[in-house]
């Protein structure tokens, strides 16, 4: 045996020198670089083996773009003979990799100084060869491009439109495959029909190998790469790839009211098509927003077809779309019809002819508003409605044709109002008819008034938050009623509402927050203005209650300060507060008030007492008194004013009973100098009594005349004597004492009158005699002198005889107080 040892030496070396090539180069692993220094280097080999460690590993295949071509799905690496020359002063620790991946390639080091390369990796791509030497942390490129892709793998996206069924068009994208550097050939049925059009289309027609007639001809891909060949097979759906062309002859005209007739032809060669054609009709309003109306239909073995449909709305032009799509597709909803298989539309415009509106306008409970008369006898009543949108009109000229139950007058108006004045209080119900000239609705709108309504809330604040959007309404709400807010916008006016009204009930509350949206406005709007009503059980309404501002106020964080009002009382100062509408930009919570004298701090003893009693306040001093507002964002600043009681002032009782004798000494006054006054017109009147005195019967010619006209410069007891200068003749003093008589008799009393009648009895015609009485004249009146007895036939002092002016001298001429007026007599004197 020991001949034997150094033969085991040798085959002991062989053995381990055999297994330790086979565990370096049996097991090829992809591994991960690390960027460390103290990794191990790979070692090198006498023979590479495949990974079984049996057969040689084979060379890495190329083209023309990349060094060495890897199929990402092998097992197996291959070999890069040579392909690496390492710039390494020691390649003791070499490190080679893939770019990106990083992955770890083994490797054997030639004699040369080149080493060659096992190659793995199971990601698609392009890459490039790095390595690292042991003694530098730097990565170096090798300036190898290496390929990771498949064999040839099947086209993607195929795509195939049989246009008209007149040719066929193909196309497709070649999947990514660094492997890949042919084209892909195309070919109809078999390889005879070849239909490339460039590198990913294909075009084919009756010519060259297209038969419409197919429903399922077949398409053959067909192509290679470094990795083996490959063809694969497609069989096309002939007839659902089918885009028609647009119909022809397309018409449209309007058949009866609200219905228009369609007809078109069916492009050829489909008019026979087997599986049919889908049709859908879009219509839409050209003058007007009108929703799209749809009708989809099929149809087969017809070159012409017609369809009726009807029209939304009169007095509008419509546009009709007409498109078809192959029967063999789904034609359900939108987005099949959207999806690149329908044919381009044809288009045609149709005008309806207009109609009498079929609608009347919208109307709520609370769509009116009341104002009573002072004493509540009478009622104006205002009516609002929302306006029929254009596309209810129906035709020209339309208005609104209302009319109040137990009123004559009907109003015809374009606005959405009517007003009726001056009503007797009571229940009213209001008709809106909506009108054109094609003839009135057959529809109308009600508005039932109650004599008794609830009582109108006021609201108390309007708000708009910009942030949120949201308009914030407080009022005095009631349990027993609920609430609906109303809203006019695109309104100019600031009584009612001539825009466009909307509306919405919030139920029993007493403040809301509210959104234009949430009230089904979802136009942009302009210059908002809100209402309020309230309704009872019954949906009684109290009628609209407009915002007393004209419009919303932007919410301020910064508190308002109010403006001070104060009204007095026997007992008390009352004080109240009020905020302009520019002011009103949040929400009141509750008003504080404190007052002193006039140094007084407004800071102190404040109260939520709104009452000054009178006897905390000294008189003749002034106060100042301090008012501010707690709005829910906080307190305003104070608002301040000045007040001041005056000196004791007389007791009222005192007041009333001076006036009282005031009343009482005026009223007698009165009444004395009105008798007074009397007494005084009276004696004056009797004093310029006019006296007719006619001329002495003795005396004739010019001297009586003077003296009858200057009597007033005789004396009593001298007869006076006329100027010799001055005559006249009997006829003319006859002539002036009838003149003169006449107009004394003017100025008597009745019962004078009747005297004078019966004294002075002479006319002219009877003429003057003489010896006779000319006239008299009285002297006084008996009855004015009780005391006087009965005179004597001659009156006493003087001689003249009383007479008639017959010339009787016997009572009662003597007893009735007349004298001749000829003479001057004491009796006469005393008279006057």
């Amino acid at each position: 045996m020991g001949r034997f040892w150094p033969l085991f030496l040798v085959l002991a070396a062989c053995g381990v020198s055999g297994a330790f090539r086979e565990a370096r180069s049996a097991k090829v692993t992809p591994d991960l670089v690390k960027d460390q220094t103290d990794e191990h280097q790979h070692g090198s080999s006498a023979l590479p083996l495949r990974a079984d460690g049996k057969n040689p590993v084979h060379e890495c295949p190329s083209n023309g773009v990349h060094h060495a071509i890897l199929d990402k799905d092998s097992e197996e690496a291959c070999q890069l003979h040579g392909g690496l020359t390492p710039r390494c002063s020691d390649l003791s620790g070499l490190i080679v990799f893939l770019n990106e991946t990083r992955t770890r390639q083994n490797f054997t080091i030639l004699g040369d100084g080149k080493i060659d390369v096992y190659l793995k990796e199971s990601k698609l791509g392009e890459f490039g060869l790095m390595y690292k030497c042991y003694s530098s942390n730097k990565s170096e490129y090798a300036f190898k491009k290496i390929g990771v892709g498949n064999p040839p793998s099947d086209v993607q996206n195929l795509t195939c439109i049989s246009a008209n069924l007149e040719y066929l068009n193909c196309s497709w994208r070649q999947p990514y495959n660094p492997a890949q550097n042919n084209d892909y050939g195309a070919y109809l049925y078999n390889r005879t029909w070849h239909c490339n059009y460039g590198r990913d289309q294909c075009v084919a027609n009756t010519s060259n190998g297209y038969r419409p007639e197919d429903p399922s001809p077949p398409l053959i891909f067909s192509t290679e790469n470094v990795l083996g060949p490959a063809s694969f097979t497609h069989t096309i759906d002939n007839w659902a790839a089918m885009l028609p062309k647009p119909a022809e002859d397309f018409a449209v005209e309007e058949k009866s009211p609200m219905k228009i007739s369609v007809t078109w032809t069916s492009p050829s060669p489909l008019r026979n098509f087997p599986p049919g054609l889908f049709y859908r009709l879009d219509l839409r309003g050209l003058n007007h927003s009108v929703s799209t109306m749809t009708t989809v239909g099929k149809y087969s073995n017809s070159s012409t077809w017609e369809v009726e449909t009807q029209v939304p709305f009169p007095w509008l032009t419509y546009e009709i779309k007409l498109r078809l799509r192959s029967g063999r597709r789904n034609a359900t909803t939108d987005a099949h019809w959207e999806d690149g298989w329908s044919s381009e539309p044809v288009h045609e415009a149709v005008e309806i002819k207009p109609a009498a509106p079929w609608a009347a306008p919208e109307v709520d409970v609370g769509t009116f508003r009341v104002n009573r008369s002072a004493d509540s006898s009478r009622m104006e009543l205002t009516a609002m409605w929302r306006r029929l949108p254009p596309l209810l009109h129906n035709g020209p000229g339309l208005r609104y044709v209302v009319m109040c139950s137990n009123y004559s007058k009907i109003v015809n108006t374009t606005e959405p109002m009517a007003t009726f004045p001056n009503l007797p209080t009571g229940s009213y119900r209001v008709t809106i008819k909506p009108e054109n000239t094609e003839g009135p609705s057959n529809e109308t709108s009600h508005i039932d008034i109650n004599e008794k309504l609830p009582l109108a809330p006021a609201l108390s604040v309007v708000v708009f938050h910009r942030t949120t959007k949201q308009y914030e309404l407080r009022w005095e709400g009631e349990s027993n009623y609920t609430y609906t807010v109303y809203v006019c916008i695109d309104d100019t006016s600031s009584k009612d509402c001539k825009g466009n009204l909307y509306w919405k009930g919030v139920g029993r509350t007493s403040a809301v927050n509210i959104t234009l949206q949430e009230m089904n406005i979802s136009q942009s709007a302009s210059k908002p203005r809100f209402a309020l009503s309230a309704e009872n059980e019954a949906r009684e309404s109290s009628g609209m209650a407009w915002d007393t501002c004209a419009r919303p106020q932007d919410y301020d964080s910064k508190p308002k300060s109010p403006v001070i009002e104060i009204t007095e009382t026997d007992e008390s100062v009352i004080l109240s507060w009020s905020l302009s509408c520019t002011n009103r930009s949040g929400i009141v919570e509750k008003a504080e008030a404190s007052w002193g004298p006039k140094q007084h701090n407004c800071s102190s003893q404040i109260s939520s007492e709104l009452q000054i009693p009178k006897h905390e306040l000294q008189r003749d001093t002034n106060y100042t008194i301090c008012l501010r507002l707690l709005y829910r964002s906080g307190y305003s600043d104070w608002s301040t004013t000045t007040y001041s009681i005056g000196k004791d002032s007389i007791p009222i009782g005192i007041i009333v009973l001076l006036a009282s004798i005031s009343v009482i000494v005026v009223t007698v006054l009165v009444l004395v100098g009105k008798r007074i006054f009397r007494h005084i017109h009276k004696a004056h009147k009797e004093l310029t009594r006019h006296i007719n005195m006619p001329s002495v019967l003795s005396e004739e010619g010019e001297g009586a005349t003077l003296k009858d006209q200057r009597g007033s410069h005789c004396d009593l007891g001298t007869p006076c004597k006329a100027p010799e200068e001055v005559k006249q003749s009997p006829k003319d003093k006859t002539r002036w004492r009838a003149t003169d008589d006449k107009i004394q008799e003017t100025k008597l009393r009745p019962e004078e009158k009747e005297k004078q009648a019966y004294i002075f009895g002479m006319s002219h015609a009877e003429g003057q005699q003489g010896g006779s009485c000319a006239g008299y004249v009285l002297a006084h009146d008996p009855e004015e002198r009780p005391d006087a007895g009965a005179p004597s036939r001659r009156a006493e002092g003087t001689s003249v005889e009383l007479c008639d002016k017959k010339g009787d001298c016997s009572p009662p001429f003597t007893s009735k107080g007349y004298v001749q007026c000829s003479a001057i007599t004491e009796r006469l004197d005393s008279f006057q």
